[in-house]
């Protein structure tokens, strides 16, 4: 006889459980066990970092009462850290440039009693792969920093798996999805989340700062693969 077709939600249950096991959330910023949170934020061009990063710094910095600062390696490109400057200068806090990975150590040192240092870095294309990697190492060579991949939904699938797979030199911890309110279709965003096994930390679903901004859960992830459009701000 000819088997009966699974019922549609019996399905999705089924979907929504195998999700669910490969997904996983960490809203954190820092290091496991580290007093000082130092975190660099890295993306390909236009992904939406340096917004990303005010975000953060209003919402885990100011927010949370801790002593922030604000740091760009942005050289790469001509004028690149203003915006981060103006912003710095709306929140009240400090701002830096590191130029050089000897730079970078040092400011580090010189600001060692701030709880969080968040890092802009630049924004390079796949032709930039040398300029990448020598970026990547210094990261990597300067002690204490966790790297977290910055990525927009608006991306295609296949694009942004690409991205994953090129931003892998910077050894990032946890995934950052800007954009959500500008995209209906979210699915490769999930989709880069299962196939890296790297924890969600942070959703942006628009400009403001920092209510645009939701620290990350499965059960939010679930929401968008079942799309729904997520609520970004009560929780900020």
């Amino acid at each position: 006889s000819r088997l009966n077709p699974a019922p549609a939600g019996l399905i999705r249950q089924a979907l929504i459980a195998e999700a669910e096991a490969r997904l996983a959330s960490a809203p954190e910023l820092g290091l496991p066990g580290s007093a000082q949170r130092v975190v660099a934020l890295v993306g390909p061009p236009g992904c939406g970092k340096t917004t990303t990063l005010a975000k953060l710094a209003m919402r885990e910095g100011i927010g949370a009462r801790r002593s922030t600062l604000i740091l760009s390696t942005d050289t790469h490109r001509v004028a690149a850290p203003d915006q981060l400057r103006a912003y710095a200068a709306i929140l009240g806090l400090p701002f830096e440039v590191a130029e050089s990975p000897a730079n970078l150590a040092r400011l580090l040192l010189e600001h060692r009693q701030k709880a969080l240092i968040l890092i802009d870095t630049p924004g390079f294309s796949p032709r930039e792969e040398e300029c990448g990697r020598e970026w990547a190492a210094m990261l990597a060579g300067t002690e204490g920093i966790e790297t977290q991949l910055v990525l927009a939904a608006t991306t295609r699938t296949d694009d942004l798996l690409a991205s994953l797979r090129w931003w892998e030199m910077f050894s990032p911890s946890k995934l950052i999805f800007t954009r959500l309110d500008e995209t209906t279709r979210p699915g490769g965003c999930l989709a880069a989340a299962m196939l890296s096994g790297k924890a969600v930390a942070y959703l942006c679903a628009g400009p403001g700062i920092p209510e645009d901004l939701e620290p990350a859960s499965v059960a939010g992830l679930i929401h968008l693969l079942l799309g729904r459009s997520i609520t970004v701000g009560a929780a900020a």
